[in-house]
């Protein structure tokens, strides 16, 4: 997990089982329907993101301190969309949990449209590592950075770990 919005995080103690490919949003935006909007159609969802004007001018990531490639946002191809658009995946569903940093009731929301510029990564060995990413961009005509850190271990959880195998 990120930011929401503009700034930086770190996340610690972070436990990845072995053989565990990494997904995560380099830099993104979305727009859900919510009780009470008027956004109850995936065109007037996707027509009130439009006009938040998201986009991207840098992005960056490394692991344990190499750079990954290719991450200019004009020219990259970790970019992805979910909308009514052309080359884009169907409008889908988010699903909130209560305690989110959106402060929106739990429940499933939709339709929801998104864009961003996400990274996969390959497992990566048993041991630990520092993932580094984020970019800056624009989004609802304002100027957003964000820049995360996770230090990561992957492998068995500790004793004192939480026995799900993943945390962070």
């Amino acid at each position: 997990m990120g930011v929401n919005g503009s700034g930086s995080a770190t996340r610690d103690e972070c436990v990845v089982p072995r053989h565990t490919a990494l997904f995560f949003p380099l830099l993104n935006a979305f727009d859900v329907h919510t009780p009470g909007d008027g956004l109850d159609t995936p065109a007037l969802v996707l027509k009130d993101f439009l006009g938040f004007g998201f986009g991207a001018t840098s992005m960056r990531a490394s692991v344990d301190g190499i750079p990954v490639g290719d991450l200019d946002p004009a020219t990259t191809p970790y970019g992805a969309c979910a909308g009514p658009l052309a080359g884009c995946a169907g409008p889908f569903s988010l699903d909130i949990p209560a305690d989110n940093f959106f402060k929106i009731p739990a429940g499933t929301y939709e339709p929801a449209v998104a864009a961003g510029y996400y990274l996969l990564l390959r497992p990566l060995r048993r041991g630990t590592h520092t993932i580094t990413f984020g970019g800056e961009g624009t989004f609802g005509g304002k100027a957003t950075s964000q820049d995360i850190t996770y230090h990561l271990r992957v492998g068995r959880p500790r004793p004192h770990d939480d026995a799900g195998g993943g945390r962070g």
